[in-house]
């Protein structure tokens, strides 16, 4: 009886094993043998501090007008693909969406997510009018967070944002609709962390020392 229990216990270690060795061995096939692209990501949101050293990523491809319109249009929640148009220097440069997997070319599956809600209208005789609406937008969990050295992850969405003048991308690996991020770039370069500067905003500024001003009068 000790004997089946020891047994099953070793196997079920083995089991593990051979579940972590898959996933690392998926991950770095992907990482080698993927269809390296680069795609432009879109301004976000600071990052909640509590989640962690990484950046939240959005693109074109699951926010802009038309990943949203394509969301709307659909009657809920589900699965859709981004089929991939790249130019020579691999960077993407037109896209379509189909809720069917394509049996060719170079797609990232993503995940539609279809909203109703009620938008006020107006007053009429005395009652709310409202208007259902619908919200869509395309999740990317494979790429949408990238994990980065500690301290440096609030200089990576000040340039993420609208108004940072750069541009930047990442360079990913993409296979059968799997999708890795393996770096970013900023203004079409790799990003060296190590000439960004740490920082963390939720640490108040030391205070400034007051200006001394001197009561001496006229003798």
């Amino acid at each position: 009886m000790k004997n089946k229990k020891h047994l099953a216990f070793l196997g079920a270690i083995a089991l593990f094993v051979i579940v972590l060795a898959s996933g690392v061995y998926t991950q770095e096939d992907l990482r080698r043998n993927g269809q390296q692209v680069i795609l432009a990501t879109m301004p976000v949101d600071p990052r909640d501090i509590l989640r962690g050293d990484y950046v939240d990523l959005a693109y074109e491809i699951g926010r802009g007008e038309q990943a949203v319109a394509f969301a709307k249009s659909l009657p809920a929640s589900q699965p859709v693909y981004a089929l991939l148009t790249f130019g020579a220097d691999n960077r993407v440069t037109s896209y379509a969406f189909t809720t069917t997997k394509p049996s060719g070319g170079v797609y990232i599956r993503g995940e539609a997510v279809v909203q109703e809600y009620q938008n006020y209208v107006e007053e009429k005789n005395g009652q709310s009018v409202y208007r259902t609406e619908k919200q869509g937008t395309i999740n990317y969990p494979q790429i949408e967070q990238y994990f980065v050295p500690e301290g440096k992850g609030w200089a990576i969405d000040r340039i993420g944002r609208l108004n940072s003048g750069k541009k930047l991308e990442v360079k990913i690996a993409i296979d059968g609709g799997r999708a890795q991020i393996l770096e970013l770039l900023i203004d079409g370069q790799p990003v060296n962390f190590d000439t960004i500067e740490s920082e963390n905003p939720w640490i108040d500024e030391p205070a400034k020392p007051e200006p001394v001003v001197s009561d001496s009068t006229d003798a």
